[in-house]
């Protein structure tokens, strides 16, 4: 306390002043020794000049508000372009695979065959996740007989189940021919026999595994159905291919991961023609 250092500062003048060097540093030491400040009245003097110390939070408490905090959502408006997009204006078709459509501020370029790609899948996926085995198919009138490389029909009789599961109605005759009596249900632009060339020459290039056939089945049958890029389709087709866009849980990227549209904003335009700088 105040008091006892004042007495402390007297004690040691005064050996200063009256003794040698080695004589002053034995009393020095004596005097700390002997020190022994009064906690409480040193408590109380704080507390009375200062003001309390917030209360401080248990460390756990902080953990979590830092949890809380990290986890909280952030609200990303990742709709507003495909809502733009099936608001847009109708322009044309660019080089028969390109739709164009113009919004106030926007013109929207969509791929005609990614977009139809991607319905495709989720339709035929839908189909899956609500029943395995019941598979939406079209009955062909007439089976359709191919005949096909020893590798292939090694290929499509060790999947034969997973193609079956899938749509496809197939029977292994001799000769390395199968017949095919179903396909998916899809648009009737392509002959199903040529269709299934197709699929079955996509399976192979991409050697998926067993566990993973059947998606790469759904994969391919949806981007040998839909439309192609130079397919002829009308205003309304294609307004009606747009619309449908907006239902899907992915309207941005096709079957593969490409892109199905994309959009170039006004400013971008008359910055081109140096309008605006």
């Amino acid at each position: 306390n105040k008091s006892y250092g004042t007495q402390i500062s007297m004690d040691v003048s005064r050996n200063v002043v009256n003794k040698g060097g080695e004589q002053i540093a034995n009393n020095l030491l004596q005097i700390l020794s002997e020190f022994k400040p009064d906690v409480e009245m040193i408590k109380n003097e704080d507390s009375s000049d200062s003001e309390p110390l917030p209360e401080l939070l248990p460390i756990n408490d902080i953990e979590e508000q830092v949890i809380s905090f990290d986890e909280t959502p952030v609200k990303k408006d990742v709709d507003s372009d495909i809502e733009e997009l099936v608001g847009a204006e109708y322009v044309g078709i660019l080089f028969v695979t390109y739709i164009i459509l113009q919004s106030e501020n926007n013109v929207f370029f969509v791929d005609q065959h990614a977009a139809h790609e991607r319905v495709m899948y989720e339709k035929f996926m839908n189909k899956k996740s609500v029943d395995t085995h019941n598979f939406e198919t079209e009955n062909l009138l007439v089976p359709q007989i191919l005949n096909i490389s020893s590798a292939d029909y090694s290929f499509v009789s060790d999947n034969l189940q997973k193609f079956q599961e899938n749509g496809y109605d197939i029977e292994l005759l001799d000769n390395r021919e199968i017949a095919i009596r179903s396909v998916p249900l899809m648009p009737g632009r392509k002959k199903p026999s040529k269709m299934f060339e197709e699929v079955l020459l996509d399976l192979k290039s991409e050697t998926p595994n067993k566990s993973n056939i059947w998606y790469a089945l759904i994969q391919s049958t949806a981007c040998k159905a839909a439309i192609k890029a130079g397919d002829v389709i009308t205003r309304e087709e294609a307004l009606s291919l747009v619309d449908q866009m907006y239902k899907l849980d992915d309207p941005y990227h096709c079957a593969h991961g490409r892109p199905t549209f994309f959009k170039i904003s006004k400013t971008d335009f008359e910055k081109n023609f140096k309008r605006i700088v």
